[in-house]
Formats: C-alpha cells, structure tokens, sequence
C-alpha cells in the first residue's frame, strides 16, 4: 500500500490538482500519514491500521486510476507537438519523444546515443555551442533559433529551449531540451518583412508621383511645388507621424507645420550644374534604432537623393521657362512701342506728304505681310531645318532625275529595242515616276502649299475621288458602299488639296485589303462640321503604329514615302479641320475627315489636330 501511496504522490506532482481524488481520502492524507510514521514509534502501526481501513477494492480503482492517468501522460509527452530530448554531459541524447524522432525523420531507437550536434547545420554550430554553455552555468531556461538538418538533407528552422538538470550537490547531470519548428513562423515573418518593404517603396512611388503631379500642373509657382514637396516627403519616410522636412532654396525655407531640428538627420544637396544652391533636410523628432544610416533606411537615402536631383532640374527648369517669358515680355514691349512710333510716323507722313499715300499703303501691306509670315513661321518652327534640307536634296535630285525620265521615255518610243530592254527602260520609267511621286511629297511637306478655296460641295469631290479609284476597287474584290448625305451645304474649300486627302485615304483602306473586302464611304453634318467617314475591312492598325500614324517619313510599308498621311493631316489643318483614326470591331480600320462649315480665314491657328481615338466622336 505504500507502494501505490508513492505513485500517488509522482502522478500528483505531475499533474497537480487536475487528479480526482479518491472519495473520503486524498492524496495528502497519504503523504501526512508516510510523515506520521517518520515521526512517531506507533506511525507503522497507525499506518497499518489505516491500511487495514481501506477497502480492497477500493485499491484497486486507485491503480486502474493511476495506471490510466499515466498512460495519458505517456501520450502527452510522445505525442506533444515538441520534440522533447534529454542530453548527457557530451550532448549525446539520451531520450526522445516521437515528435523528436519525427522531426529528425529518424526512428527513436535510432537516435538514442547520437549526438545532438550532428542534426544541426553547419553554419549553426557556434550558435548551439554558446547556447550550451549558457546551460551549464545558468539555472534558467535558454533559448536560441537554429537550423536543423533531417536524415534526407532537408532544412528547418526551429526554437531551441533547454534547462540544466543537477543532482542534489548541484552537479550537471543532463539537460532537458525542447525543439519546436519554426519554419511557418520564419516564412511568415520573412512574408512580413516583404510587404514593409513593399509598403515603403509604394509610399516613396506615392511620393515621386505626387511631386510630378505638382510639376504637370503649369500654374504652379516654384514656391507652389516646394511647398508641396514638403509636405509630402513625411508619408514617405519609415515612421511618418515623427517626421519632418525643410526646403532651403535662394535663400528661402520652406518646411513642414511640425519642422523642429533634431540630431536625427539625413539630408541632401540641391544642384543646378554642380553649383549647390540649397539642401533638403528630413528629421527625426524622435530616437529611433539604428538600421542602415542612423535610424534612416538605406533606400530612404536614395529617396531623399532622388528628390534632391529633381528638385534641381525642376527648379533649373523654371529659372529658364521665367528667363524666357522675361525676355518674351521685353520683346513684346519693345516690338508694341517700336510699332507705335511707326504708327505716329505713319500718321505723320500721311497729313504732311498725300502725294506719299500709295507708298504708306504698301507699306502697311507689307507690315501685314510680315506679321502673317511670322506667325506661320512660329507653326513651322519644328519643321523648318528638316524643310530646308530636303528641299535642297529633292531639288538636286529632281533636275538629273527628269532628264533621265525624259531619255529614257524618248528612246522607249523607238522601235530598235530588243524586248529585254525595252523591259529595262519600262522599269526604269515606272521608277522614275514613282520618285518623283515621293519628291512632290517632300516638296509638299517642306513647304506646303496655302490652300486656294472657293465655294464647292462635299459630295461633289468625295464622288469624283470614288470615280478615279472605281476600276480599281473592282480589280481587287472590294465591295464600295456609298451614304452620301444629300442636304449638306456648300463649303469654301480647296477642291484638290481635299481631293489628295481623300484619294489617299481611300488608297490606304484599298492597301489595307488585299484579299478583297468591304469600303463604306459616307457623309454627314454633326453640329458645326461636314464629315467624311472613310470605313475599310482591312487589317486594321497595330496599336504601336497609332501614336506615330501621321509622323513624317513613318511607314510600315515597303514602298511610299511615309508622307501621305502627315501632308493630308498638313491639308486637313490648313482648312481648319481634323482627322480621327480608330480601329473598329471586329477588324477593320475608320478614318474621320472633320471640316467646319465656317470660312478658312477664321480655322484653328496653327493647332494640331490629328487625333486617336477608340471610338468615333459625338461631336
């Protein structure tokens, strides 16, 4: 009986008050009676009697108790999800539960004897080394992070806890280690760690595009755009709500409400041609631990040197853009008061010479000359160096080019050439044609031609276009729709430069379709315009090649000079108009040809008005 007292007693002291007690006794009482004998001569005889006092089937429920309650124990600690091992002295293991030997991927029986240090990867034995000695000397726990190896080579990460066990003279007997594995936690963490640093480059993306919102808006003084520059550098930095910034630039700060200077600093120079002309300084109003400079990211100093950089160029910019319109403003002033004293010369002249009144009035019409001259030559400006070049190239090419042509038609009119050469000459005149056919086009463009309008209908050209191209149409399979709107008004026009803008347009959407197709040509009135609504079948246009349709010299055909569309968008302008280009569904392209009902000598100066679309325009 004292046998099962002592079981009692161990289950007790490993699962504490979690035991039932038996009904009557506990497992005090036992204990107070093991203490009793100790104490006194009759305590066996008193402890005999008690034995005698308990029933023996009651004892019997007390070792089937015990026996269950320590077979679950057994369990808890097999099946824990920790892996529990006891080493010796040398760090051999001495036990193991089966979580152990799971995540070893080692049987038990095979681990018993091994030593501990053979399961733990190489780069993490200093680590396990300083940890045990922590162990001897210590009489807490200690912890570590490791990484182990199984028994097919795989890694994990884990937690190692261990405790020193000594005997009752405070020698080391062995140590109790738990492992448990981390490797969820690890990855999880290290998911953590990716999406802070992807929140921090998302916050300087937000920055670097607030800053050029500020630069696009073109009412912004540079006072303005510091300003906000400021203001949103703090959402930008690792710990936004103790952040502040100042701007000093010409001698002007600019810096947030809550700017206070602080020894947690990062700072960068402003340049404008290697001459420094301020500093961008972003603080801290608070300690914070260190990182990479200070408690400031590294990628924060490539942020703050960014936006460095940029405000020097930004600010380079708008010291010239302020220069020009200064000079632009002395300009104007001193053409406005140069014209004025022209004018009272003028007025001058005319009450004291009449006989001089012809000469005046040429010169006015001069004066106008000039003034419209100029203005065109402000619209051309982009286009006047590639003009004068190709004008000298096409004249110097043009005069040997039609004395070619010319022999050559006038000996391909004679009868003495064999059949071969006269195949020679056929393909040198068809070529020289088709040369001087690209040299009017860059003519054309370089120096276009003012349209010459008069009062003509729409219709009436469209129809003509249609008519030249018919035959054409009908040799290649295209189906030709015509919805020509009866009651459109007259328009003041210049019949062959719309003509051209038409025929090539048509020709394209004919190129478009060499298998055959459909052409849907209509006109209509919308509002204040005449619209010519060319629809094709064909291919369609590559998205890439609409943004550069109407550049110069762009084609992605073999032959052509790749001006047609950017002299027909030249025509279309000199009217006034635009053309839009979208591709329509399921293939096909839609050219729009825009006209205004109003007179040419009132069209869009000199505005640009090609436009791309996805669909057509309401307007």
């Amino acid at each position: 009986m004292m046998k099962n007292n002592n079981y009692k007693s161990i289950i007790y002291k490993a699962f504490g008050n979690s035991l039932e007690r038996v009904p009557g006794k506990t497992l005090n009482s036992y204990e107070d009676m093991a203490a009793e004998k100790e104490q006194t001569p009759m305590s066996e005889l008193n402890a005999c009697r008690i034995e005698s006092a308990i029933p023996m089937d009651e004892c019997h429920r007390d070792q089937t108790r015990f026996d269950e309650l320590l077979r679950k124990y057994c369990d808890l600690y097999d099946f824990a999800p920790v892996g529990y091992y006891t080493l010796d002295k040398k760090g051999c293991i001495l036990e193991t539960n089966t979580t152990g030997a799971d995540l070893l991927g080692f049987e038990k029986v095979d681990l018993i004897q091994s030593r501990f240090s053979r399961f733990i990867a190489p780069e993490f034995q200093d680590v396990f080394y300083f940890h045990q000695k922590r162990v001897l000397v210590g009489t807490s726990r200690q912890r570590c992070e490791l990484k182990f190896i199984r028994r097919d080579g795989t890694r994990f990460f884990a937690q190692l806890e261990s405790i020193a066990v000594k005997d009752a003279a405070g020698d080391f007997t062995r140590h109790l280690s738990a492992v448990t594995d981390i490797t969820d936690s690890k990855k999880k963490e290290e998911l953590r760690r990716k999406t802070h640093d992807l929140s921090e480059r998302v916050k300087e993306l937000n920055c670097l595009y607030g800053i050029s919102k500020l630069v696009e808006n073109k009412d912004h003084s540079l006072a303005e755009i510091l300003r906000g520059v400021v203001d949103l550098i703090p959402p930008s930095w690792q710990y936004p709500d103790i952040t502040c910034a100042r701007i000093i630039l010409d001698g002007r700060t600019y810096q947030t409400d809550n700017f206070k200077e602080t020894v947690w600093k990062q700072s960068s120079g402003i340049f404008i041609h290697k001459a420094q002309i301020g500093i961008l300084e972003v603080f801290y109003l608070e300690e914070k631990p260190e990182i990479d400079e200070g408690p400031f990211l590294k990628d924060e100093r490539g942020l703050i040197n960014a936006i460095a950089e940029g405000l020097g160029h930004i600010t380079e910019r708008i010291h010239l853009e302020d220069s020009l319109k200064s000079a632009y403003d002395d300009l104007e002033r001193k053409v406005d008061a140069r014209t004025a004293e022209l004018k009272r010369s003028n007025q001058q002249l005319q009450r004291e010479m009449e006989e001089r009144n012809r000469i005046t009035e040429a010169l006015r019409t001069t004066l106008d000359m000039l003034r419209e001259n100029r203005e065109r030559l402000i619209r051309c400006e982009r286009l006047s160096a590639l003009g004068e070049v190709a004008a000298k190239i096409t004249h110097e090419i043009r005069n040997p080019m039609v004395t070619i042509g010319g022999f050559a038609r006038r000996i391909l009119k004679t009868n003495q050439l064999g059949e071969t050469n006269k195949n020679y000459l056929t393909i040198i005149v068809e070529e020289i044609k088709r040369l001087e056919g690209i040299l009017t086009d860059i003519l054309f463009f370089a120096k276009p031609a003012d349209p010459t309008c008069h009062m003509v209908a729409l219709n009436s050209i469209v129809k003509n276009s249609l008519e030249t191209l018919r035959f054409e149409l009908e040799e290649n399979d295209i189906y030709l729709a015509e919805h020509l709107d009866p009651q459109l008004p007259m328009l003041c026009l210049d019949e062959n430069q719309i003509r051209r803008v038409l025929h090539n347009l048509i020709k394209n959407a004919m190129e478009a379709m060499p298998e055959g197709g459909s052409l849907n040509v209509s006109t209509r009135k919308n509002h204040n315009w005449e619209i010519v609504e060319i629809a094709d079948t064909g291919v369609g246009i590559a998205e890439t090649d609409l943004n550069r349709l109407f550049d110069a010299f762009y084609t992605n055909k073999t032959t052509g000079s790749g001006l047609g569309l950017t002299i027909s968008a030249q025509i279309i302008n000199n009217h006034g108009g635009a053309i839009e280009v979208f591709n329509r569904e399921p293939k096909g392209t839609v050219f729009i040809v825009k006209l205004p009902l109003r007179s040419p000598a009132n069209q869009l100066d000199g505005a640009k008005t090609v436009r791309y679309v996805d669909k057509p325009d309401a307007n």
